[in-house]
Formats: structure tokens, C-alpha cells, sequence
């Protein structure tokens, strides 16, 4: 007959078994594979286990140490008078154990400010009532940390929108339905951020362009497979950004390496060693505020420094401490429109600011403010006289007379409102002045008659629309007038016939393609002819023969170089020629022998 006995008294005699057996010591024998339970000795039916014990048992033998009395969990009434040994009897441990903290401890000690009614993550029922100090007893750390988040929080708060299905990194499926709240509950921050971006993204949204194999700069191993779309989200443009290219960049412009090498004008840093010219502009924007154009020609101011330096006309500023003359060409180019010529003679008009200052003919702009004669002559290249004035110019001339709306000459649009003060400052006396008039001006007032299109001496193109009026303005009556015509001219009325190439007396280069119609205008009519020949010329052709140096008579020092055959051509016979000898001359020299005071013919 199978005997019929409590769990508790089997427990009873179990112990008491034990106990026998004992040799002192209060431990539990082991248990073997080959151990019987109490059940199956006495012949028990299956019991009913107690509740699990919800920690881990490694280390934690000592059952009472927290659940015995006056301790945080003292064991009920029925348990009264039990052992360490008897726990583990009933009390099997969790199944998969404690579920294990999926975070780093620290800065987490108030367990209750996530894992609480209202917060977070709420407790179950079982945990109702427990502080956080309590928690560390059953729930350890997990071997294995979250990932910690590889890029910077700030801006990017709701985690959701890169971490979730179908976004840039989804979650994994152990995730599903936990909000952006709790991420950073469980993740913190990496000490190790991602590597700054050291360019702006504006331009550059394809990563890939730069980034990857094949091109400018590998990406990582741990890269692999990363898309476009992940690049900004953990990589943030840098604070500080590359320098600015601070002048002018164009496809016929030398590589950079020209200029940005060990030895070169400016060198690249350290951290650029093995860069090479394609990623100077991959990270190197083009400033928008390019280097000041040079405000003056570069012919003739190739050294830059005399002018350019401490102690000159205009220091540099702290910037360009070490720049030499060759950097600058470099870097400051021509300015399109360079500074007005200084439209006078320099060297007579200092100091500048006599005229150009306020209240003074020509006050300087406000960029001039603090600028000395140096400075002025250094940009300023002088063109002595500007336009001169083609006419003489009196002391008490009054410009405006002629040069103004209405007037002989109207002034243009860049000179409105200048007054006659102004024009001799700028407009020198022409050192070539307007042609004489070589001819009497008596009855000739209409210029126009003979020079005009169509007419004897037509005007050049810079005087179309100049009237008669205009005339006598610039052009004086020579103080010496064309040569007079100092022979007749019955039956000469062809001058070319003498004077041109290869004749009597050819014409000087001035007068070339000028007709005979046009000598009369300017030469006139000697009032007194030329000596008549007081001799028949009939045998006395060769004048030369008396009228030379150490001849009968001398020709005049005016008279050098004629030829026998232009002698006729102004001196003609006279009308009363000298009686013929009534005598044969032979044997009658000296004629003043009968011919002399006192003799037979006075």
C-alpha cells in the first residue's frame, strides 16, 4: 500500500537524511546525473514548483543574505526555519534569465526616470512597488552594448527619419515600435565622431563624384556599401572651411602645383602632401571677393615692391607679409578701365592738390581722400597738354567766346559746365600750330572759294563743317608770305613749264600736285621786276661768262646755283639798249683811253 505523505514532510525527511550524512558543514551534497530527487525515493507525485528566482544564482548561493529576516525580501511564515540549501529544491532559476540592461550604466542611475508608469518603458506588475536600487540586484549589464551613434545629435533629433523602414538605415526587427525618445535611452554618442566635411556641400551633392574607387579619395572599408544619401547625415561640413582661391581661375591658367608647391611661390601645407591638382578645386572654392585690380598700366611698374611696401607710397597690408614681386601678378590682374590720364604737363602743375581738392577745379573723388603728388603720378600716366589749343591764347582771352552751346566751336559733352578757368590747366599751347595763311588776305574773306571740296586746296576731313568764321580763329597770316613772282608773266601764264621736277627751278616738296592755277592765289607780283638786261642778248647768251665770281659782275649770294638758262627767264632787255661802237674794237684797249675825263669821250 503506496503511503500517502505532504511535500512538506518529504522535504522533512530529505533533510534529515542530509543531515546524517553531514560532516559538519550546513553545504548541499552535489547533484550527478546519477542523483535521485526526493520525489522519486519517496515515491512522490510531481510537485509544484515554486516561484522562479528572477536573478542570476552564480555567486548568489547565499540565499539568505537578502531574502532571510530583517533583510530587503524575508521569506513568508511557511518558509520559517529553512536553509540556503532548500532554495534551489523549489526554486528553479529563470528560464533564459534576467533579461539583461541593453545600456551603459553610466549617467543612468535613476532607473525609474525611463522604466516607470508614465515614462518610457513601464514595469510589469511583478515589479510594482520596487525602488531603483533594487534593479543592479537582478538585472546586469549586457555583454554586448548597443552601437553607439556614429555621428553628432545636434540637428538631427528625430532619429526616425533616417532610422525606419524604407529610410537610410532602417531598424532591425528587435526595434519595432520604439519611438526617437528612446534612442539615445540606449545609444550614446560615439567619442570618435565621423570625419568633418572640409568643403561645402553647395555643388557638391554627388558624393560619389569625389568619394569612391576610381576617383579623387577612396572611401573606407567600413563605407562599403553606403549610399549618397547617408554621406550628410553623419558627415557635417566643417566650421572652418578651406581657404578661398583668391584670384582668378581659367582653363588657359597654369596647374596649381605651378605656383602651390615645396619651393614655390606658396607652398601647400603638410597635411596636403600627395595631393595632386584635381582636388585643389574639389575642396577650394573660387572667393567672390577677388584681390583689387591694379589701378594702374603694368608696363614700366613691373616692381611692385618700390611703390608697394613700408615706408612707399602705399604699404601692404599685414596679409601679404613675405609676398615678393612675382606672387602679385599672380593674383591682382590689370583693371579694365584704368585711371584717367592726366590730361597736362605734370611737371608744371604741383602740387596736384592745387587744382584737384575740394572747392578747386577738379576736387578729387572720395577714394582720393589722404593722396600725395606721388601717388597721383604713379597711377596717372601724363599726357602732356591733353588736346592742345591750336590757337594762340591771350591772357585775357575768355575760352567760352568761341568753345561753347551756340558758339564757333561747341564744347563736348564731357565738358559741360567747365569754365574758361579750367581750360588752360589742361589744354596747353600746340608746339605744331595751325598752317599760316602764305597769301594776302585783301579781298579774300571767303575761304570757302578756294578751300572747299571741288575748289583749288580742299580742307582735310578734320575741318568738315568749320566755316569762314572759323578760319582766322587758328590760322594767322604768315610774317612771311609766299615768295613774290619777280618776273613778268605776259606769255608765262604756264608756270609748270619752269617750276617742276626736272625743270628751271623744281618745286619744293610742299607745293607737290599743286596746279598752275593755284600759284597766283598765294604768289603775287613782285612791285619791283628784276634789273633788265642793259645789253643786247644776241651773242652775249653764256651770262655766266660776266656775271659769276671774279667775272665782270658777280651775281648776288641770292642768285647761288642759277644756270645760265634761268638768267632770261626773269631779267629781260631792257627797252633803251647802249649805242654800238662806232669804232672796231681791235687794238683799242683800254677803252679808258679816249673814254675819261679830260679825254675825247667823257
Amino acid at each position: 500500500m503506496q503511503i500517502k505523505i505532504s511535500y512538506g514532510f518529504a522535504i522533512l525527511v530529505v533533510l534529515a537524511l542530509a543531515l546524517a550524512g553531514c560532516t559538519g558543514c550546513n553545504e548541499a551534497p552535489p547533484v550527478t546525473s546519477d542523483s535521485t530527487s526526493p520525489d522519486e525515493i519517496l515515491d512522490l507525485p510531481p510537485r509544484d514548483p515554486g516561484p522562479e528566482v528572477p536573478h542570476p544564482v552564480a555567486g548568489r548561493e547565499d540565499c539568505l543574505a537578502c531574502h532571510g529576516s530583517f533583510v530587503l525580501w524575508p521569506m513568508g511564515a511557511s518558509h520559517e526555519g529553512r536553509g540556503n540549501h532548500t532554495c534551489s529544491v523549489c526554486h528553479d532559476p529563470l528560464p533564459g534569465g534576467v533579461i539583461p540592461i541593453a545600456h551603459a550604466l553610466e549617467g543612468r542611475d535613476k532607473c525609474d526616470d525611463c522604466h516607470s508608469a508614465g515614462t518610457m518603458v513601464a514595469l510589469p506588475q511583478s515589479h510594482e512597488g520596487r525602488e531603483p536600487r533594487t534593479c543592479l540586484m537582478c538585472h546586469q549589464p549586457h555583454d554586448v552594448l548597443p552601437d553607439l551613434i556614429a555621428h553628432s545629435i545636434e540637428k538631427h533629433e528625430e532619429c526616425s527619419s533616417c532610422h525606419y523602414d524604407g529610410e537610410v538605415a532602417p531598424l532591425p526587427v528587435t526595434h519595432v515600435g520604439r519611438t526617437d525618445h528612446m534612442c539615445v535611452a540606449c545609444h550614446d554618442m560615439s567619442p570618435v565622431q565621423p570625419t568633418l566635411a572640409a568643403h561645402s556641400y553647395e555643388g557638391r551633392e554627388d558624393c560619389s563624384d569625389c568619394h569612391g574607387d576610381g576617383v579623387l579619395v577612396s572611401l573606407p572599408d567600413t563605407h562599403e556599401g553606403r549610399t549618397q544619401q547617408t554621406c550628410q547625415a553623419c558627415h557635417e561640413v566643417s566650421p572652418v572651411l578651406p581657404l578661398f582661391i583668391a584670384h582668378r581661375v581659367t582653363e588657359t591658367d597654369p596647374p596649381c602645383a605651378v605656383c602651390h608647391l615645396e619651393g614655390t611661390m606658396a607652398p601647400v601645407p603638410a597635411t596636403h602632401d600627395g595631393r595632386t591638382n584635381q582636388t585643389c578645386r574639389a575642396c577650394h572654392d573660387i572667393s567672390s571677393v577677388m584681390p583689387m585690380v591694379m589701378a594702374h598700366q603694368k608696363t614700366g611698374y613691373e616692381s611692385c615692391s618700390s611703390c608697394h611696401t613700408a615706408g612707399a607710397i602705399a604699404a601692404l597690408p599685414d596679409s601679404h607679409d613675405g609676398r615678393g614681386d612675382l606672387t602679385c601678378l599672380v593674383c591682382h590682374t590689370g583693371s579694365p578701365l584704368l585711371p584717367p590720364d592726366a590730361l597736362h604737363n605734370v611737371a608744371t602743375h604741383h602740387p596736384c592738390a592745387e587744382c584737384h581738392s575740394a572747392g578747386q577745379l577738379g576736387a578729387l573723388p572720395a577714394t582720393h581722400t589722404g593722396r600725395t603728388d606721388v601717388m597721383c603720378e604713379a597711377c596717372h600716366k601724363a599726357v602732356g597738354g591733353g588736346l592742345p589749343a591750336v590757337h594762340s591764347i591771350g591772357s585775357d582771352d575768355v575760352c567760352t567766346t568761341c568753345h561753347a552751346s551756340g558758339a564757333m566751336a561747341v564744347l563736348p559733352a564731357t565738358h559741360q559746365d567747365r569754365s574758361a578757368t579750367l581750360c588752360s590747366a589742361c589744354h596747353d599751347m600746340s608746339a605744331v600750330r595751325p598752317m599760316l595763311i602764305t597769301h594776302s588776305t585783301v579781298d579774300r574773306s571767303a575761304c570757302s572759294t578756294c578751300h572747299a571740296d571741288g575748289e583749288m586746296a580742299p580742307l582735310p576731313d578734320t575741318h568738315d563743317g568749320r566755316t569762314n568764321q572759323m578760319c582766322w580763329v587758328c590760322h594767322e597770316s604768315s610774317a612771311e608770305p609766299a615768295n613774290l613772282i619777280t618776273h613778268s608773266i605776259i606769255g608765262r601764264g604756264t608756270c609748270s613749264a619752269c617750276h617742276a621736277n626736272g625743270a628751271l627751278a623744281p618745286l619744293p616738296v610742299t607745293h607737290t600736285g599743286r596746279t598752275d592755277t593755284m600759284c597766283q592765289v598765294c604768289h603775287s607780283l613782285a612791285p619791283v621786276m628784276p634789273v633788265r638786261i642793259a645789253h643786247r642778248i644776241e651773242g652775249n647768251e653764256i651770262c655766266s661768262s660776266c656775271h659769276a665770281g671774279g667775272k665782270v659782275i658777280a651775281l648776288p649770294a641770292t642768285h647761288a646755283g642759277r644756270g645760265d638758262d634761268m638768267c632770261i627767264v626773269c631779267h629781260v632787255e631792257a627797252a633803251l639798249l647802249p649805242p654800238y661802237t662806232p669804232h672796231s674794237m681791235a687794238d683799242r684797249y683800254p677803252c679808258a683811253t679816249c673814254h675819261s675825263a679830260g679825254k675825247c669821250h667823257v
